[in-house]
């Protein structure tokens, strides 16, 4: 997937290459775009061509590359703020589908990424109340390695065992960028014993992070360990404190060209690119999401706030039963934001109607991860809420 993705993002790079090869390239760094624009496959490539024995050769087989292919390397950790779930479920169907050992490297890499989260490196001794779910992420990368070396025809058995330890990790609340979180970060770099071997800390949407957590970057970023890049990963750059922003090198990926899109659907999902509006709609189709029905069901319930008319029951339970799983309702949500959005421009809600709007479906969001809500209820709880509301 790296090759294609150089292809694609040959501005960035180029550059990037150029800057490696005269050793130029700053140990803090700053890759931001939209989401599924590459930025966490160019930092992995970054940290490959860092620790390339052959000075970043493409396509290199030796020991490093090779750990970098089957995302096993051990001088990376990372902690990434995505939907998990979605990837993932895309990369098993797309695997169940194909049954080649490309789609099969895709799935590794999708989970072995989730997987970072889990790494010693983020592991408090004394928490004993999450020791369960670390456990679990190690039985995963256990069977990984079993499922890696095996045949496509011995695949299905291990494929039951992954998709049964993978339902309840990905489901649980996952270590964020917290301030401890970021100290562990830099004490791994001093005590993971790679002897003058370049070392690299990958944080995912950085915007996200705890106030106690930026202070604690800001260090980092100050004083970056020996052979230690700390690379980062922002989708709103804008929202960045400006002292992280002028401690960084920073990278701006632009949204996917048709030409470029066209590119990823071929040489890495083999999939016809024109039956798909992006890379994001894709992932989302691929994991089982009803996108054409929730798209449909989310406009009906701005449309009928924006009128003022309350759905009636039987109008509002079938939505409210498609959004059945949290893939489907990160995706209705998403398109809740964007139905609000078409309101605004066709000038029948305000600004201020809309924030309001937006505040509370962040809010319940946000409620609903905590106590592990239904998404059905959690929906019809909001709407109703919002009823009242305008």
């Amino acid at each position: 997937m790296f090759d294609s993705l150089m292809k694609v993002r040959k501005v960035n790079a180029s550059l990037l290459k150029t800057q490696i090869m005269n050793h130029t390239l700053a140990h803090s760094l700053l890759l931001s775009g939209p989401p599924f624009s590459g930025k966490m496959s160019l930092a992995i490539e970054i940290a490959r061509s860092l620790s390339c024995s052959k000075e970043g050769l493409e396509r290199c087989d030796c020991p490093s590359c090779n750990s970098f292919r089957s995302m096993s390397m051990s001088n990376v950790i990372m902690l990434t703020d995505r939907d998990h779930e979605a990837r993932i479920a895309a990369s098993l169907a797309l695997f169940e589908q194909m049954q080649t050992e490309h789609s099969k490297r895709l799935l590794i890499g999708q989970i072995r990424i989730a997987l970072m989260a889990y790494h010693e490196a983020f592991v408090e001794k004394q928490d004993t109340k999450n020791s369960a779910i670390f456990a679990l992420a190690t039985d995963v990368d256990i069977l990984l390695i079993d499922f890696e070396k095996s045949t496509i025809e011995e695949s299905g058995i291990l494929i039951t065992q992954l998709k049964k330890l993978l339902s309840p990790l990905l489901q649980a609340k996952r270590p964020s960028v917290s301030i401890d979180n970021v100290r562990g970060s830099a004490k791994w770099t001093a005590n993971t014993g790679l002897i003058q071997q370049h070392r690299f800390i990958i944080l995912e949407n950085i915007e996200n992070s705890t106030v106690g957590a930026n202070n604690s970057l800001l260090k980092l970023l100050e004083e970056p360990p020996l052979y230690t890049y700390v690379i980062l990963l922002s989708n709103h750059p804008k929202r960045l404190l400006p002292t992280i922003l002028s401690r960084v090198q920073h990278h701006e990926l632009k949204p996917l060209s048709k030409e470029e899109k066209q590119t990823l659907f071929q040489e890495v999902f083999y999939a016809d690119a024109t039956h798909y509006s992006s890379i994001e709609e894709f992932v989302y189709s691929k994991g089982g999401v009803p996108l054409k029905e929730l798209e449909k069901g989310a406009h009906s319930l701005i449309e009928s706030l924006a009128t003022r008319r309350v759905l009636e029951t039987a109008l509002l339970n079938p939505i409210l039963m498609t959004v059945d799983s949290s893939l489907s309702l990160r995706f209705f949500l998403d398109k809740l934001h964007y139905a609000l959005r078409d309101q605004l421009l066709q000038n029948k809600m305000s600004v201020r109607e809309i924030e309001k709007i937006g505040a509370h479906i962040n809010e319940s969001v946000n409620k609903a991860k905590i106590y592990n809500q239904q998404t059905p209820v959690l929906l019809e709880t909001l709407y109703y809420r919002l009823v009242s509301m305008i």
